[in-house]
């Protein structure tokens, strides 16, 4: 286990200036939260596993757990905090996602959220990456796509963007190209996610009668999606490929940067009693479709 703050703010200072043109909100948040002194990280990185001692197929799933379980996140005044991220980590496992890494951001006392009709919010952090593909295959399809019969469309929740041959082309800077029977195209997605737990203070005592303590209330999430494409002709006479780097999108739940229906939606679901049971709000994978 590594602890520090300068490992997830440097991963998260390259990733902004990697993203060029991600949102000036959310390069602006983050940089601004994780790079001062608000928050302990911890983070845990797989590729330093003892491969011998794991399966070849392992997720690190289970050891994601017991990362999270060392932490004693309940004795930081953090209640149910540590249930919220191994039901992240479960969610995961059971949508196939291998871990490479895991790291986690929690407030320090002087580090808010906001505050509402009395109520204290503050917010801890998640952090993983998901690698995910798509495959198009055969001369027919691909000769439909190079005429602009057809597109290729990746899908998030209400969000989506097409793959035109006419944009693919022009980023790798060629014109039409003949494919053959053994076409085949790999779109790949680099996924970062940081889902963001916002948390009450539990000044009713819902869960604990102990003194500043918080429990979670609202899980959100921001998505940035790294996409790259590779097409191969199939040709008879060697294989040419072609590759390009498409532009990099931000995604983010519905209401991730409308604090006052997020404190607002919070306190009432704090209210109301649910305290075991966070709102859930975000951004699945992508989905593609080929088609009109």
């Amino acid at each position: 286990m590594k602890k520090g703050l300068k490992a997830i703010a440097s991963m998260t200072l390259a990733l902004v200036l990697m993203l060029g043109n991600v949102s000036v909100v959310f390069a602006a948040d983050f940089t601004e939260k994780l790079g001062q002194d608000g928050y302990d990280t911890y983070s845990i990185n797989f590729s330093q596993t003892d491969v011998h001692a794991l399966s070849e197929n392992a997720n690190h799933i289970d050891e994601a757990i017991t990362f999270v379980q060392s932490l004693a996140l309940d004795e930081k005044g953090f209640l149910e905090l540590e249930n919220a991220f191994i039901t992240e980590l479960e969610v995961l496992a059971s949508e196939g996602i291998q871990l490479k890494s895991y790291a986690i951001a929690l407030p320090r006392a002087e580090e808010y959220y906001g505050t509402y009709d009395g109520y204290t919010f503050r917010a801890a952090y998640s952090f993983y990456s998901d690698n995910y593909f798509y495959n198009l295959y055969g001369k027919a399809d691909h000769t439909r796509w190079v005429s602009g019969l057809v597109n290729i469309t990746m899908s998030f929740a209400n969000w989506k963007i097409g793959f035109p041959y006419a944009l693919f082309s022009s980023l790798v800077g060629v014109g039409n190209v003949t494919y053959y029977d053994g076409a085949r195209t790999e779109i790949t997605n680099e996924d970062e996610i940081t889902s963001r737990y916002i948390l009450i203070e539990d000044k009713d005592h819902k869960v604990s009668y102990q003194p500043n303590t918080y429990i979670p209330v609202i899980q959100d999430m921001v998505r940035i999606s790294h996409t790259s494409i590779a097409s191969y002709t199939g040709s008879p006479y060697g294989n040419p490929s072609m590759d390009a780097t498409m532009p990099i999108n931000e995604i983010a739940s519905t209401n991730f940067y409308n604090k006052t229906n997020n404190l607002n939606s919070g306190l009432n679901h704090y209210i109301s009693g649910n305290v075991t049971d966070t709102i859930v709000d975000t951004v699945p994978r992508a989905v593609f479709r080929f088609g009109k």
